[in-house]
């Protein structure tokens, strides 16, 4: 992990877990950091705590508190906030994202909540990719009117709740990365899909997650069990930077979540050579039935009977076969 003096790294979701993750390790290695969140108290938390790590006077470490959830305004406003920052900067990490308040099944959530869903995990990532994006290739003109060749590399995490639609806006950004990438600068876009770590937004997930959920994703546990069983928000982060850094584009930081990822690629780039995804793939494709039948179809049913009791429906053992 080598010396990132004189890079500029912007960071939405920075207020707390994988984006202050994030923060930390970048600041640590010499990095100018500015984070974008909503909270204005917990980003003032989190600057301090990242200031900590400070190796040089030369450093900066900015916060700055706005709303990219706020899907009226957020695509105007995100774009005039990072061009009044005072540097461009080298990479954009989007972790904003969650789902407090919007756990539950379908038929239970409201479209208010569908739609602060989207707001939340997908716009945050899709407004300021947008806007980085935009100053980036302004920037590329100006140095090629000179006929500079400044060394940018700019760079892409985009972490999501809607793995699909992220997924999809990343394979298409990888190839419009190649159409705009030139003599001044080289554009790389990495996909991070992390599994469950430990973080703010996962504990306060717990509390609405309903349990049927809690139980398919491994997470049925108290908060100190939680803790001991998956790795921290920098903990993840260490992995997802270790992945840009290594250059590839989808950056899969544990084996499940490579093997999940694996299964539905379709068209979608294969990590290094495409041998591993391949075969996982397959391995993926011929276990899965094995596994949705005889593991969440059970939970689902078990979670049906369950349902049904707590509201005084009695259900016949031979029902429960």
């Amino acid at each position: 992990m080598g010396d990132l003096s004189g890079k500029t790294y912007f960071i939405t979701g920075g207020s707390g877990g994988l984006g202050k993750g994030l923060a930390k390790i970048l600041f640590a290695r010499g990095a100018h950091v500015t984070l974008f969140a909503r909270n204005g108290e917990r980003l003032a938390s989190a600057k301090e705590d990242v200031l900590k790590l400070r190796v040089n006077k030369n450093q900066e470490l900015d916060a700055v508190s706005v709303d990219l959830a706020d899907g009226s305004q957020a695509w105007a406003q995100v774009e005039q906030v990072f061009r009044c920052q005072k540097r461009i900067p080298d990479d954009l990490y989007c972790s904003t994202g969650g789902a407090i308040l919007e756990n539950g099944f379908l038929a239970d959530i409201t479209p208010g909540d569908l739609k602060q869903a989207i707001n939340n995990n997908y716009l945050t990532a899709v407004f300021a990719a947008q806007a980085a994006l935009r100053i980036w290739r302004e920037a590329d003109r100006q140095a090629w009117q000179r006929g500079a060749e400044p060394a940018s590399d700019p760079r892409f995490t985009l972490k999501v709740a809607s793995k699909y639609a992220v997924r999809a806006i990343a394979d298409t950004l990888r190839l419009e990365a190649l159409l705009l990438s030139n003599p001044a600068s080289t554009y790389k876009i990495h996909c991070a899909f992390p599994g469950t770590f430990i973080s703010p937004a996962l504990i306060a997930e717990q509390a609405s997650k309903p349990r049927l959920t809690k139980q398919m994703e491994g997470t049925d546990m108290e908060i100190e069990a939680l803790t001991k069983c998956f790795p921290s928000s920098d903990e993840m982060a260490q992995r997802i930077l270790a992945g840009v850094e290594r250059g590839s584009f989808a950056v899969c930081p544990d084996f499940q979540s490579g093997l999940l990822r694996s299964g539905i690629l379709g068209p979608s780039a294969r990590r290094g050579p495409g041998i591993v995804d391949t075969l996982l793939g397959l391995l993926l494709v011929l276990l899965w039935p094995l596994v949705n039948r005889f593991w969440f179809e059970r939970m689902c049913k078990t979670g049906r009977l369950e349902l049904l009791e707590r509201h005084g429906v009695q259900v016949e053992k031979k029902h429960q076969e």
